[in-house]
């Protein structure tokens, strides 16, 4: 019968009537389309006779298994159709309670308890229905509500205090949030809440977000966020060509040295041979066909005039040959070397 609950428990149950897993099986089949909660009812759904017949096969189960949550979680459901609205939200407790495994309760309260303005459970659910390792599926069923609460004056503390938490899903979630948000803005406020915690912003936290504003043409609110988070010591570097003598390595900020991967060429920030202490970018092309897509970084600069000096020691032989140029955003050239 243990098997057979798997792949068949029809048949199951004829050689055991009372076997929890089967029992809970043929229903979930029956209301879940073989056992997928995710999926959407179709037009077959079970008749207001059938529901009542599978409330009395899941109760049979509960009673052989008391710790059961999928059968919490089955009877939560069959009331939420019977249009039990109480009951059924007092079972899906029960089944998130019993195991916060149980993804489909935990999504349905974590629904209910944001529709209800109960801030503090649905970030409860939406923590643990992501720490729940259900991978995309699970992210694209808590990013919305997440989302919103992040843009809600009433709500918004208990989405900090998540992150402030740093649980294991924090950097998707902030590399996600994008297309979740009416404001592009609202990352920046959960970055700087986070900024004197015990876990500020990564690197890496920090670099999707200024990357997502700079593909939407947020260029000076990009850069403002880059700047926001820069270390004392950095800071006083920035205004101009940021990092120009090479000497930190680049952070991948699009306001930091870019060095997309090319063929037959090796690019690097290494010491100088005739002075170790200093470093220079370092550019070696091989023999043959070269692509090298090159070494970039953006920076925002008020009106003026501006100088772009700089040395260099090497020696290419091509029809092209090596230079440095400036451009606006758009494309548009301003100088070359």
């Amino acid at each position: 019968a243990g098997w057979l609950s798997r792949t068949s428990p029809e048949s199951a149950l004829l050689s055991r009537g009372n076997d929890p897993a089967s029992l809970l099986a043929l229903v979930d089949k029956e209301i879940n389309f073989a056992g997928d909660p995710s999926k959407t009812p179709g037009p077959s759904q079970p008749t207001a006779r059938r529901l009542t017949q599978l409330r009395d096969l899941a109760e049979t189960a509960l009673v052989n298994e008391p710790l059961s949550s999928r059968a919490y979680r089955l009877l939560g459901q069959i009331a939420d159709r019977q249009g039990f609205a109480e009951r059924a939200e007092t079972l899906m407790r029960a089944a998130a309670r019993t195991d916060l495994h149980e993804s489909a309760a935990v999504h349905w309260m974590m629904w209910k308890s944001f529709e209800r303005k109960d801030y503090p459970a649905a970030a409860y659910y939406a923590d643990a229905l992501l720490r729940s390792g259900g991978g995309a599926a699970i992210y694209g069923d808590a990013m919305p509500i997440l989302a919103r609460m992040a843009e809600d004056p009433a709500a918004k503390q208990e989405i900090k205090n998540l992150l402030a938490a740093n649980p294991s899903w924090r950097s998707g979630f902030l590399g996600g949030l994008g297309p979740y948000i009416r404001d592009a803005r609202t990352p920046l406020e959960l970055f700087l809440s986070l900024k004197d915690t015990r876990a500020p912003p990564t690197t890496e936290e920090l670099n999707g977000y200024q990357w997502f504003l700079v593909q939407h043409k947020l260029d000076e609110l990009a850069y403002y966020v880059w700047l926001q988070f820069l270390p004392p010591e950095k800071l006083e570097a920035a205004g101009f060509l940021f990092n120009g003598d090479f000497e930190a390595r680049p952070s991948g900020s699009p306001f930091d040295w870019q060095a997309a991967a090319g063929v037959n060429v090796i690019v690097d920030f290494a010491p100088r041979l005739e002075n170790p202490s200093d470093h220079a970018l370092v550019v070696e092309f091989g023999p043959g066909r070269v692509e090298f897509p090159g070494v970039s970084q953006s920076t925002v600069l008020a009106p003026g005039a501006y100088l772009l000096r700089g040395s260099v020691n090497g020696e290419v032989l091509g029809r092209r040959g090596v230079r440095w140029g400036v451009s606006c955003v758009d494309g548009t050239s301003l100088g070359q070397s």
